[in-house]
């Protein structure tokens, strides 16, 4: 990684990881200088994350910080300044408390419309507009690109309105190896082969995708590991493993 954006990007991606737990510090240099600049082992001037390997993209709770990258201007007066001025620990918590500030800037700068939209839907099903229920399985259990892609269905349903498309898309992310069908008898049931053992969380998360984006009129049926027959399909024709519809 080179940027702060980036690690807060991977930050928020993994849940014990959270930009908001981070401490970011900055090195304390000997006194030997190229220039005006001072070194140390671990410093690199080429890039903004301070590690000994150049594309190191391991998260740890303290993020080593070169200061100079981008924000001289801002850090410079601070970190010259002298123990009788301000003293090393005062120096670090202005420092971590206004490099998150930075980060937090950095990172929103970054993105889209769509981006701010996304995030709102996210918000507001943390919060319930849909369902208390399934704002806990939301924040519960998915992962946070798993919500990403939740809120982009619920955005995209928003702008082309085609529910059944947008119903059976989500379904195969979520579940890459279902087979999804229409009933031949009755247009309005959707039936869902996961072909997938039934487990507590795949039945909550499958839930919530019927609870929010199954059609209003729609019924739906679930099978998990095993289905009904289907004559001169390989996969759906197994011995042991047929059930009647």
């Amino acid at each position: 990684m080179n940027y702060s954006w980036e690690y807060a990007i991977a930050a928020d991606k993994k849940a014990k990881n959270k930009l908001s737990n981070m401490i970011f510090t900055y090195q304390s240099m000997p006194q030997h200088a190229i220039g005006d600049m001072e070194f140390h082992e671990d410093f690199n001037a080429y890039t903004e994350i301070s590690s000994r390997t150049l594309n190191e993209i391991a998260l740890t709770d303290e993020v080593l910080i070169n200061p100079y990258y981008r924000y001289r201007e801002i850090f410079e007066g601070l970190l010259k300044s002298t123990e009788a001025e301000i003293n090393d620990e005062v120096k670090s918590i202005v420092f971590n408390t206004a490099f998150h500030l930075l980060a937090y800037v950095d990172r929103k700068v970054g993105m889209t419309k769509t981006e701010y939209l996304l995030q709102s839907i996210i918000q507001d099903i943390k919060d319930g507009a849909y369902g208390s229920l399934n704002a806990e399985i939301f924040t519960h259990d998915l992962t946070t690109e798993q919500q990403h892609v939740v809120a982009k269905s619920i955005h995209t349903l928003c702008q082309i309105g085609e529910e059944l498309h947008v119903f059976t898309n989500l379904v195969s992310i979520f579940f890459p190896d279902a087979y999804i069908f229409a009933s031949f008898d009755n247009k309005c049931e959707i039936v869902c082969y996961l072909r997938k053992q039934q487990e507590q969380m795949s039945k909550r998360i499958i839930g919530f995708i019927l609870a929010i984006f199954l059609p209003l009129g729609y019924t739906s049926r679930i099978y998990w590991d095993k289905s009904f027959g289907i004559i001169e399909s390989g996969n759906m024709m197994n011995i042991g493993h047929i059930i009647i519809y």
